[in-house]
């Protein structure tokens, strides 16, 4: 379906929503992250004699947090905290020496956050990626746009799509969350954004298929970057 379809189709069109500022996912949204993570995860598993993965089959992993990601990979035999705790440790150590080797924005994501700077739309990311490596995701990969709140996950707060970081980024930006559009590329997005009545607008170009996009009930589905321009 094309985008002029889609909004021929559906209750919110370009005129009826524009946004006044713009939250983004990180991981399979502003970012292809996809070959590094899936490097990572793999040396950890080879190590321990444990089957490895293509980046398809990582990608299935990938949403919910680092935790989520090693639990989901290993065996399940081997699926307990303690074994979990372990392999996310060093996972985190090696993904430390590699996120940003093969990782790079998207096709339009440069052209579409200069659009936004130049249309003055503040823009924010956020991210169940550990805060520290969303930090260096955003200093390597996207040095050139100023976000006003970048936010990984941190210790002693909830992943996505419970609400409390993205209200945080809400309250910062001291705007309501209903003139806000969240973009992302899962369900999870798609679920944070309705929990504080956000506007939902989910990608076809991350890591997860239309089909689960639609069913978690996005406002809206885009399949390249300078689509989201249509709002404003």
């Amino acid at each position: 379906m094309s985008f002029n379809e889609y909004v021929a189709n559906n209750t919110y069109s370009s005129g009826a929503f524009t946004p006044s500022a713009v939250i983004f996912d990180l991981d399979g949204t502003l970012l292809d992250t996809l070959g590094d993570i899936t490097a990572a995860l793999n040396h950890v598993m080879e190590t321990r004699g444990f089957p490895i993965y293509s980046k398809t089959e990582c990608a299935d992993f990938i949403g919910e947090g680092s935790g989520r990601l090693i639990s989901l990979a290993l065996p399940e035999s081997e699926q307990n905290e303690q074994r979990i705790a372990e392999c996310a440790e060093h996972f985190f150590e090696i993904y430390e020496k590699c996120c940003c080797k093969t990782s790079l924005p998207y096709p339009g994501i440069p052209q579409l956050l200069s659009e936004l700077s130049d249309r003055k739309i503040p823009t924010a990311v956020l991210s169940n990626k550990p805060h520290r490596f969303t930090e260096i995701c955003i200093s390597e990969l996207l040095p050139d746009w100023n976000f006003e709140v970048v936010l990984g996950h941190r210790e002693g707060t909830p992943r996505k799509p419970d609400p409390y970081s993205v209200m945080q980024i809400v309250d910062f930006l001291d705007l309501d969350a209903s003139k806000i559009a969240l973009i992302g590329d899962s369900p999870v997005d798609v679920a944070t954004a309705a929990a504080v009545g956000m506007f939902s607008v989910a990608v076809t170009w991350g890591f997860r298929a239309e089909s689960e996009l639609r069913e978690a009930g996005a406002d809206m589905i885009i399949s390249q970057p300078d689509e989201l321009v249509s709002l404003f």
